[in-house]
């Protein structure tokens, strides 16, 4: 049996960067045994798993054995099911519900985006209180504060008793009841009560000897992890995308060390671990994906879509020059669009400005006031109104000008019409946040992939590869050869040279093609798992 333990926090969001979660997948499509260890409370474990796909796959959590916690499913609380007083009143806004008892302020209630309750905050004369909900419909956490420092933190089970409590200006840990499950009443710490049922989870679940854990290499849990590693090895993943930092690479060191296994998806970070000291019998690239045949149909679009994957890791001056070639690069070829998807609002923010100040530049026109509409513009995929209406306004505004001043009529003459701020809007389309399946069906459409990271992301890789689709990189992998299935920006070339390599002359894109279907029977979801199972089962 593969044990997978997942570091999720209680954030119900889709877990596409995740390495540990992709593995998962993996075996879940094979229909291989896995299974998942939560270590950490989470109280939303079920939405998680459910926004993620993954409520078929088996768990063991160590707080609801701590817990006695015996329900597996149920109904999440909404706000009209809590336990207020007589006479509230409930007034709603977006994922906040303040609740009043007559005109008096009772507590804020926290929904997540179904309208389902999280926590509920209630203030007393002392600080605050506030109360976490479980997703099957119980409270499962009270935190009491006192200007702003935790007091004392009690856990429930699911008909309402408190088991466990800490605080009260110690690290100690009390049981209240149930304590029978218990070897002691007391804990000197949260870690002795949480390895007593570590132990207990090993002696009667684990098969040292043919089951295999894995894990992300940086965890929340650690000597949780280092308890078990002294029964069984423990294979690591590190997680995806991210630089090496003095911390990572002497946590990796100190897993090999200990004889254990270490995974990364990424020829770049593989190359940093190993110049250091390790012993790379213990390191290896494990890609957590696998290819399918999705062949899109960008063959049959008349505009040749660009699609850049933007990440917080990138290079901001990186972003910038990246931005202001492609700007010059859909301005100069009227068949080309750049679709942008980015990881935070950041970013998003940062391309959307750069954007705009190239737009100023040839539009002297347009002024700051027009940011925020142009903005928006980029930003929604239904534009066609908001582009005829910021178009209109600012015929409006050059007709005024040059009734006002006639120095401006050769102004007016050097643009006749606005057939180019229209369609540059239109060849623009920054995305931020999208869900898994929105990228994907992007994918159908475009012509070409560009990730300037360094590292460079993997899973945008495997998504190409799988859409058979040409890619730019800064540097190249195993995945992404230079003028094969894509162009490495090195050496004096741009990613403007890759776009005409690739766009110009169709042998190029179609020898492309030809490399990307030899990968996707390389790297299958059927082959991935066996290369797992192999690695991971081979050295137990």
């Amino acid at each position: 049996m593969l044990y997978a333990i997942p570091d999720w926090y209680n954030d119900i969001r889709e877990l596409k960067e995740d390495s540990l979660k992709n593995l998962i997948d993996l075996f879940v499509m094979e229909k291989r045994s896995v299974q998942l260890l939560i270590l950490n409370f989470n109280p939303s474990l079920r939405y998680i798993l459910h926004v993620n796909s993954l409520t078929s796959v088996n768990y063991w959590s160590i707080w609801d054995h701590i817990l006695g916690i015996k329900r597996k499913e149920g109904i999440p609380l909404a706000p009209e099911e809590l336990d207020l007083p007589a006479g509230t009143e409930l007034l709603y806004s977006i994922n906040k519900i303040t609740a009043y008892v007559g005109d008096d302020f009772y507590a804020e209630i926290l929904v997540n985006n179904e309208g389902y309750v999280n926590e509920v905050e209630v203030p007393n004369e002392h600080g605050i209180r506030i109360d976490v909900y479980d997703d099957r419909g119980f409270k499962a956490q009270s935190k009491y504060y006192v200007n702003k420092s935790i007091e004392k933190i009690e856990w429930f089970n699911e008909y309402g008793e408190v088991v466990v409590q800490s605080g009260a200006g110690t690290s100690k840990v009390k049981v209240l009841s149930e304590q029978d499950r218990f070897s002691k009443i007391e804990y000197e710490s949260m870690n002795e009560l949480l390895l007593e049922f570590i132990e207990k989870m090993i002696k009667q679940k684990l098969n040292v000897k043919q089951d295999v854990i894995v894990t992300d290499s940086e965890n929340s849990f650690a000597p949780l992890i280092q308890r078990v590693e002294e029964h069984m090895p423990i294979n690591y993943i590190l997680k995806s995308g991210n630089r090496l930092d003095e911390k990572v690479i002497d946590n990796a060191v100190q897993h090999v060390a200990n004889g254990n296994q270490i995974f990364v998806d990424n020829q770049y970070i593989y190359d940093q671990l190993a110049s250091e000291s390790i012993d790379l019998k213990y390191l290896h690239i494990g890609y957590p994906y696998g290819t399918d045949m999705r062949l899109g149909n960008s063959n049959e679009e008349k505009i040749l879509n660009i699609y850049w994957e933007l990440r917080t890791q990138n290079d901001t001056e990186k972003i910038k020059r990246t931005m202001v070639e492609l700007t010059n690069y859909v301005v100069n070829r009227e068949d080309a669009a750049i679709l942008i998807e980015s990881d935070s609002y950041r970013s998003s923010e940062l391309v959307q400005n750069i954007f705009f100040d190239q737009l100023v530049k040839r539009y002297k026109f347009i002024e700051e006031k027009d940011r925020a509409t142009v903005t928006q513009i980029i930003s929604n995929q239904d534009k066609q109104n908001l582009i005829q209406n910021f178009i209109w306004r600012l015929q409006k505004k050059v007709d005024e000008m040059v009734k006002n001043n006639n120095e401006l009529l050769n102004a007016k003459l050097e643009i006749p019409n606005f057939s180019g701020i229209v369609r540059l809007l239109g060849a623009v389309q920054v995305n931020t946040k999208s869900k898994n399946y929105q990228i994907l069906s992007v994918l159908d459409i475009v012509r070409i992939i560009i990730d300037i990271g360094e590292p460079y992301d993997t899973l945008t890789q495997f998504n190409g590869i799988s859409a058979g689709i040409p890619q730019i990189n800064m540097i190249g992998s195993p995945l992404v050869i230079d003028k094969w299935n894509g162009w490495i920006v090195n050496g004096g070339r741009t990613i403007t040279d890759g776009l005409n390599y690739f766009l110009n002359d169709l042998r190029h894109w179609n020898q492309s093609l030809v490399g990307s279907v030899q990968l996707m029977e390389q790297y299958s979801v059927e082959r991935q798992v066996d290369w797992w199972e192999e690695k991971l089962y081979g050295k137990n």
